[in-house]
């Protein structure tokens, strides 16, 4: 789930999302965490078709990540982990095609809602669960439109740092040594035109003082 607007913020594909929330396929190919899976790129490509937050171009060279703003995120943080995806929804009264999607990242399992009514219904099942030790289900509820806006900080910060190391690029390729020119186009230090700058301010001084 590289890609999912739910854990974008903390997934290294971040840094290949423009502020549109597009990417190049083939930077998303060569992220390690993908690597890692599959360097398959039809079956990448594949992959991605499927999911219904990702519109991949004509030519397949970029997609785009889209939000619908009436999801919510339901974060389960206590699931005891003998229990897995089929327990999981039998207990929680619900099929797949009722929700966009469940899965178990690390140690949390999350649900993507986007249906008014089945949400209520599944806030208050999840409000009455108990498990063996008595412990009632723990979890938090995010909206979408929070997460897309977080994102879009965090994208407009990379891209800000990104454009600050170019400019320092930039500066270095130039050969800038850190020598200032003045306005008279007198080049130096600072401390080289301590003199010449005390020679102006007495010079000023003296045409405007008040005891000539």
């Amino acid at each position: 789930m590289l890609l999912a607007p739910e854990c974008l913020e903390v997934s290294n594909a971040l840094s290949i999302v423009n502020d549109n929330f597009i990417f190049k396929i083939d930077e998303f190919l060569n992220l390690n965490n993908l690597q890692k899976l599959s360097t398959n790129r039809t079956l990448i490509l594949s992959l991605l078709q499927e999911f219904k937050f990702i519109k991949v171009s004509e030519d397949e060279k970029t997609a785009q990540l889209f939000f619908t703003d009436s999801e919510k995120i339901i974060n389960l943080i206590n699931v005891p982990n003998k229990i897995g995806k089929e327990a999981l929804m039998n207990v929680l009264k619900i099929n797949e095609s009722m929700i966009q999607r469940l899965y178990k990242q690390s140690l949390y399992w999350t649900i993507v809602c986007d249906n008014k009514q089945i949400f209520n219904k599944l806030d208050e099942t999840m409000r009455n669960i108990k498990f063996e030790d008595n412990n009632p289900l723990r979890f938090e509820i995010t909206l979408i439109e929070e997460i897309k806006k977080t994102l879009s900080k965090k994208i407009s910060h990379q891209n800000y740092l990104k454009e600050a190391d170019s400019l320092k690029g930039s500066g270095a390729n130039l050969g800038n040594t850190g020598d200032r020119k003045d306005s008279r186009g007198w080049k130096g230090s600072i401390g080289a035109n301590n003199e010449a700058l005390s020679w102006r301010k007495k010079s000023d001084f003296s045409a405007n003082s008040k005891d000539e």
